[in-house]
Formats: C-alpha cells, structure tokens, sequence
C-alpha cells in the first residue's frame, strides 16, 4: 500500500486552459483539484501542471 500511494505522487497531470470560442490559452487561470487538496496556476499561455 505504501508503494501505490507513492507511485500515484509521481503522476503529472498537465494541460491548457483554453477559451470555449476563441481557442485562445486564457492566462493565469486558478485550478483546483479539491479531492486530493492540489492548487496550480496556468501560465500567460494557460498550461499548467499537477
């Protein structure tokens, strides 16, 4: 069991946030994964990374 909670912290989850209409990134924006209690902030491009 110790093994798999370590091995489930080396998980990334990466992406874009992105504008619905424009397709444009959309700058900064504040993501949270409230169940396992992770916060990021997107780049001026809008990737960003868990």
């Amino acid at each position: 069991m110790v093994l798999s909670s370590a091995l489930a912290q080396r998980e990334v989850i990466r992406g874009k946030v992105v504008d619905a209409e424009t397709g444009e990134g959309l700058a900064h924006a504040h993501l949270v994964l409230v169940q396992q209690a992770k916060q990021a902030v997107g780049n001026a491009e809008g990737a960003f990374s868990f």
